[in-house]
């Protein structure tokens, strides 16, 4: 028996964060496989309201990632923060594919029992919609610890720029939360990638997806040409082994 070697490339796929429906339908046709949808990009994304998620869910037809923040004042909770953020995703449910969320303790841990409780809420009702850390994991001070809390909880996706202030200065750390990771949750760098820097982090972490928001003030709020540019890049796959007999 001979093992044969074969490789097969992929495209990136993108994930594009807007506030307005306008941009979440432009940033499909540009060739964004998945949505994060966030009011308010300018305090770095909020909780959506629902008439939005029901306008931008009749709007596109990729997978939908409504954004759980209901301020821009840290990550640290107050009961009624949590309470709200559980009623906001019980509204959601049945307009999104899943929800971003995060949620830190003083010591810049994971604050497990809140997720646990949102995970309930949301996996509770459909199983198959997802739950995304978003960059509060950057804020976190043993990440591989709090990977390893996310796989418990129940998490899909990581998205982090690796602790850095960008994806492309956290490359490192990607990979290596990359290889911790095996494929027990995906990890998504995200943060000032850009259609200069996007192949590089490809190539140096081994991710397979990436996330932007390609931010510009003229309609429809994103730059298309850069979404396209991402979505067009080839990424070597994992090699597959035939046998032959």
């Amino acid at each position: 028996m001979v093992l044969l070697q074969s490789w097969h490339r992929m495209n990136c796929l993108v994930e594009t964060c807007v506030d307005t429906i306008e941009a979440a339908a432009a940033a499909e046709v540009a060739g964004a496989k998945r949505i994060e949808l966030n009011a308010a990009l300018s305090e770095d994304g909020l909780t959506p309201s629902l008439g939005v998620c029901r306008a931008v869910r009749s709007a596109v037809s990729v997978p939908i990632i409504a954004m759980l923040r209901p301020h821009n004042c840290g990550f640290q909770y107050s009961s009624a923060d949590k309470q709200a953020m559980l009623m906001d995703a019980e509204a959601m449910l049945d307009h999104v594919d899943g929800f971003a969320v995060g949620a830190t303790l003083g010591d810049s841990a994971i604050d497990c029992e809140f997720l646990r409780n949102i995970a309930e809420v949301v996996k509770g009702h459909r199983h198959e919609l997802e739950l995304v850390m978003h960059r509060a994991f950057d804020q976190l001070s043993d990440q591989a610890s709090g990977m390893e809390s996310l796989i418990d909880i129940g998490f899909d996706r990581i998205l982090t720029s690796g602790g850095e202030p960008t994806a492309d200065a956290g490359k490192q750390q990607l990979a290596e939360l990359i290889r911790q990771a095996a494929g027990r949750i995906e990890i998504l760098p995200g943060c000032g990638v850009r259609a200069f820097n996007a192949l590089g982090i490809l190539e140096a972490t081994g991710a397979d997806q990436l996330h932007g928001s390609f931010r510009v003030k003229q309609r429809p709020f994103v730059d298309q040409e850069q979404i396209q540019f991402l979505a067009d890049l080839k990424i070597p796959s994992r090699p597959n082994l035939k046998a032959k007999f």
